[in-house]
């Protein structure tokens, strides 16, 4: 893997005026207070009101990661849905268009992106992977319902504060779910998203069932039509490139090849 001159949590804030800023809380606090002790440690805080100012920031992000050898954890502090997040202006960013930005510091990091979801129904993110793609993320941290502010802010707190003796995203989720704090939070990584997807793949593996299928309704009719073999080989050619070109490659999603 690169190795990295700097370090740093990216806080990226998009709420309402009158809305308590848990991750400007969390950055001026805990994360101001970590970075005098921790070497390299240079965190960020992004305040956005606009699709416009969010994609600009991740752009952002991503140029820094590239040019000045810097390696992010991301948090997000935004509302969303299961479909994306929702900003102050009241856009909605669908996770499809986050999804790219995400995958390409992940692919500068060998798999090894972690993102905080401090967000609605922000592990609904899962739903958007595509599997022929590369992994856009090492692991998410974040909740399938919603989630409140104070929950957040003080989970974070802890989670940060155990994460950096260590750098260890399991001993601090372990650690906040020992306290009681992790209320519906959950951790999902990369390497159990494809593991799932490969015990699916092996499960439904209906290639020579189709293949069968075709055999016993297309080559009785060899008989009607002198061509019929011809079609039948064109239609078996076509199933097994199909199941070829979508077969699940699992070091390419987890990005072992590069």
């Amino acid at each position: 893997m690169r190795r990295f001159s700097k370090i740093g949590v990216a806080i990226i804030e998009s709420l309402g005026d009158n809305e308590r800023k848990t991750g400007r809380e969390i950055h001026e606090t805990t994360l101001y207070y970590l970075s005098l002790e921790v070497k390299f440690l240079e965190n960020e805080y992004h305040e956005v009101s606009n699709t416009y100012q969010f994609l600009d920031v991740l752009e952002k992000i991503v140029h820094t990661a590239v040019n000045e050898d810097k390696f992010y954890f991301l948090h997000f502090e935004i509302h969303g849905n299961e479909n994306g997040v929702v900003l102050k202006e009241g856009q909605q960013v669908d996770w499809s268009i986050i999804l790219p930005y995400l995958r390409s510091l992940n692919i500068l990091y060998s798999n090894n992106l972690s993102v905080y979801l401090a967000i609605c129904k922000g592990n609904s993110i899962i739903r958007f992977i595509n599997h022929l793609e590369r992994a856009p993320f090492s692991l998410i941290f974040g909740s399938f319902q919603n989630v409140k502010n104070l929950d957040i802010l003080i989970m974070f707190e802890e989670f940060y504060t155990e994460f950096f003796k260590k750098f260890s995203n399991y001993d601090a989720y372990q650690m906040i779910i020992n306290l009681g704090l992790a209320n519906n939070f959950v951790m999902i990584t990369s390497q159990y998203i494809i593991d799932y997807l490969l015990e699916l793949e092996a499960n439904n593996n209906d290639e020579q069932k189709l293949l069968d299928a075709i055999d016993e309704s297309l080559i009785p009719l060899g008989d009607l039509s002198p061509n019929i073999d011809v079609i039948v080989k064109k239609i078996r050619n076509d199933v097994v490139n199909l199941y070829k070109n979508y077969k699940i490659d699992k070091d390419f999603f987890l990005i072992k090849d590069l």
